[in-house]
């Protein structure tokens, strides 16, 4: 399940590296010293979106409101969240919370899935970053991925399953700033074929690592009027 968490505008210009104070957020909505902290997540959340970014600065203009993304396949979870939500869990910075949209995108079985990344795909090899620039970035995201999703579910089908990266001169390695630490990841075009149960797994929790900190959460290119 996908939802839009719509918060309202801020006259402080905010920095734009974010994340923490996203992550921060959710955290607080979920409870002090909540189970999900610093674990594995079964969910995947955005950054702050719907700003401006102020041109020759590293500053972002959420004058207008912005939104955040949550996706998850866990009712306990999203219950959670909500309650947080609803009991007034604050942003800080004046942001306040306005409300929730429900997302619902077309997932196709047997098919290809075309997905951008919404916040870009961490992945980390050897003690390094791995980035789109590599030529392994693809076949250890593929390797990964069938990791990670059969901890949720041992039984998963797996034919036909692949990822490809469009050759795509919009293609970027982002250098994201999280507690204090600068990651790098790829913000791309990707397509994955498969079963709808995997792609939809996928969807809800994510793709790379560290997706419940800000990484690896993507949309159908089709939907992108949804994102603005």
């Amino acid at each position: 399940m996908r939802i839009k968490i719509k918060l309202s505008g801020c006259d402080e210009l905010l920095s734009i590296n974010n994340q923490s104070l996203v992550n921060s957020f959710i955290h607080k909505c979920l409870g002090k010293n909540n189970e999900y902290h610093d674990t594995y997540s079964n969910y995947v959340i955005s950054g702050l979106r719907g700003g401006k970014w102020v041109v020759g600065t590293k500053k972002i203009d959420f004058s207008k409101g912005g939104f955040i993304i949550v996706s998850t396949i866990a009712p306990k979870f999203l219950n959670k969240l909500l309650l947080g939500l609803m009991n007034g869990v604050e942003f800080g910075h004046g942001v306040r919370f306005l409300g929730i949209d429900y997302i619902e995108e077309k997932i196709y079985d047997g098919g290809i899935n075309h997905f951008k990344t919404l916040t870009p795909i961490l992945l980390k090899c050897n003690g390094r970053f791995l980035t789109i620039n590599d030529k392994n970035f693809t076949e250890e995201l593929e390797v990964r991925t069938k990791k990670k999703l059969s901890k949720v579910n041992n039984e998963l089908n797996w034919e036909g399953f692949k990822i490809s990266i469009p050759v795509h001169d919009r293609h970027k390695i982002k250098s994201i700033l999280v507690k204090n630490v600068i990651n790098k990841a790829s913000e791309c075009q990707i397509n994955i074929s498969g079963g709808k149960e995997v792609c939809d797994l996928i969807y809800n929790i994510g793709i790379g690592q560290s997706c419940g900190s800000g990484f690896g959460l993507l949309y159908k290119t089709e939907s992108r009027k949804i994102y603005r």
